[in-house]
Protein backbone atom coordinates (compact mmCIF):
# COMPACT_ATOMS: atom_id res chain seq x y z
CA UNK A 1 0.00 0.00 0.00
CA UNK A 2 2.41 2.07 0.95
CA UNK A 3 4.52 1.57 -2.48
CA UNK A 4 1.58 2.48 -4.57
CA UNK A 5 1.52 6.06 -2.74
CA UNK A 6 5.30 6.78 -3.19
CA UNK A 7 5.98 5.04 -6.53
CA UNK A 8 4.13 8.34 -8.52
CA UNK A 9 6.65 10.47 -6.17
CA UNK A 10 9.83 8.74 -6.92
CA UNK A 11 8.75 8.85 -10.76
CA UNK A 12 8.24 12.72 -10.54
CA UNK A 13 11.66 13.03 -8.73
CA UNK A 14 13.83 10.77 -11.05
CA UNK A 15 12.30 12.78 -13.80
CA UNK A 16 13.01 15.74 -12.29
CA UNK A 17 16.58 14.86 -11.49
CA UNK A 18 17.07 13.91 -15.22
CA UNK A 19 15.88 17.34 -16.52
CA UNK A 20 18.00 19.15 -14.49
CA UNK A 21 21.63 17.51 -15.02
CA UNK A 22 20.51 18.05 -18.80
CA UNK A 23 19.95 21.25 -18.29
CA UNK A 24 23.45 22.05 -16.05
CA UNK A 25 25.45 20.14 -19.00
CA UNK A 26 27.94 22.41 -21.28
CA UNK A 27 29.22 22.31 -24.51
CA UNK A 28 32.71 22.60 -24.52
CA UNK A 29 33.07 23.27 -28.00
CA UNK A 30 34.70 27.55 -27.71
CA UNK A 31 37.72 26.99 -26.21
CA UNK A 32 41.26 25.38 -27.83
CA UNK A 33 42.13 22.97 -26.13
CA UNK A 34 45.72 23.71 -26.20
CA UNK A 35 48.50 26.31 -26.99
CA UNK A 36 52.00 25.79 -28.97
CA UNK A 37 54.73 27.75 -27.29
CA UNK A 38 57.07 28.02 -30.21
CA UNK A 39 60.24 29.55 -29.54
CA UNK A 40 61.39 32.07 -32.77
CA UNK A 41 65.13 33.47 -32.10
CA UNK A 42 66.33 36.23 -34.40
CA UNK A 43 69.83 36.43 -35.79
CA UNK A 44 72.13 38.48 -37.54
CA UNK A 45 71.62 36.45 -40.88
CA UNK A 46 69.10 33.67 -39.87
CA UNK A 47 66.39 32.22 -37.91
CA UNK A 48 65.81 29.38 -35.66
CA UNK A 49 62.35 27.88 -34.69
CA UNK A 50 61.46 25.26 -32.19
CA UNK A 51 58.61 23.97 -34.22
CA UNK A 52 56.96 24.77 -37.48
CA UNK A 53 54.51 22.58 -38.68
CA UNK A 54 50.90 22.44 -37.50
CA UNK A 55 47.40 21.07 -37.76
CA UNK A 56 44.36 22.99 -39.19
CA UNK A 57 42.87 24.95 -36.09
CA UNK A 58 45.97 24.83 -33.79
CA UNK A 59 46.41 28.13 -31.60
CA UNK A 60 49.97 29.13 -31.45
CA UNK A 61 52.18 31.67 -29.65
CA UNK A 62 55.43 32.84 -31.42
CA UNK A 63 57.47 33.97 -28.72
CA UNK A 64 60.83 35.87 -30.67
CA UNK A 65 63.94 36.74 -29.09
CA UNK A 66 66.17 38.67 -31.01
CA UNK A 67 69.72 37.15 -30.42
CA UNK A 68 71.25 39.22 -32.81
CA UNK A 69 73.90 42.62 -31.94
CA UNK A 70 71.37 44.36 -33.78
CA UNK A 71 67.75 45.59 -34.09
CA UNK A 72 65.07 43.66 -36.06
CA UNK A 73 61.60 42.66 -36.03
CA UNK A 74 59.53 39.19 -37.47
CA UNK A 75 56.68 39.59 -39.85
CA UNK A 76 53.83 37.25 -40.33
CA UNK A 77 51.49 37.86 -42.40
CA UNK A 78 49.71 41.04 -41.79
CA UNK A 79 51.42 41.32 -38.20
CA UNK A 80 54.80 42.70 -37.85
CA UNK A 81 56.63 42.95 -33.99
CA UNK A 82 58.20 45.87 -33.13
CA UNK A 83 61.68 46.73 -34.03
CA UNK A 84 63.31 44.76 -31.16
CA UNK A 85 66.29 45.84 -29.30
CA UNK A 86 69.11 43.02 -29.01
CA UNK A 87 67.99 40.33 -26.25
CA UNK A 88 64.43 41.57 -26.44
CA UNK A 89 61.48 39.35 -26.80
CA UNK A 90 57.92 39.97 -28.34
CA UNK A 91 55.31 37.44 -28.89
CA UNK A 92 52.62 37.08 -31.80
CA UNK A 93 49.16 35.12 -30.91
CA UNK A 94 47.92 33.20 -33.93
CA UNK A 95 45.25 30.60 -34.72
CA UNK A 96 46.05 28.28 -37.91
CA UNK A 97 43.33 28.10 -39.31
CA UNK A 98 44.16 27.80 -43.10
CA UNK A 99 46.22 24.93 -44.47
CA UNK A 100 49.31 25.65 -46.46
CA UNK A 101 52.85 27.63 -45.72
CA UNK A 102 53.16 30.44 -44.57
CA UNK A 103 56.38 33.01 -44.48
CA UNK A 104 57.76 34.31 -41.05
CA UNK A 105 60.41 36.98 -42.19
CA UNK A 106 63.01 38.43 -40.29
CA UNK A 107 63.62 42.32 -41.14
CA UNK A 108 66.57 44.31 -39.76
CA UNK A 109 68.13 47.49 -40.64
CA UNK A 110 68.65 46.56 -44.36
CA UNK A 111 65.72 44.60 -44.95
CA UNK A 112 64.55 41.25 -45.06
CA UNK A 113 67.80 39.23 -43.73
CA UNK A 114 66.13 35.59 -43.55
CA UNK A 115 62.81 33.78 -43.78
CA UNK A 116 60.99 30.60 -42.32
CA UNK A 117 57.84 28.72 -43.56
CA UNK A 118 55.28 27.54 -40.84
CA UNK A 119 53.41 24.54 -42.39
CA UNK A 120 49.50 24.34 -41.44
CA UNK A 121 48.33 20.79 -42.39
Amino acid sequence: MVLRRLLPVLLVALAALGLAAGALAQAKTTGPDHVDNVKVFLYSDHMGISKATFLRGDSVRLIITNRSDKPMKLKFGAVSTPLLKPGKKAIILSEMDYRGKFPLVAIGAGGPVATLYLKIT
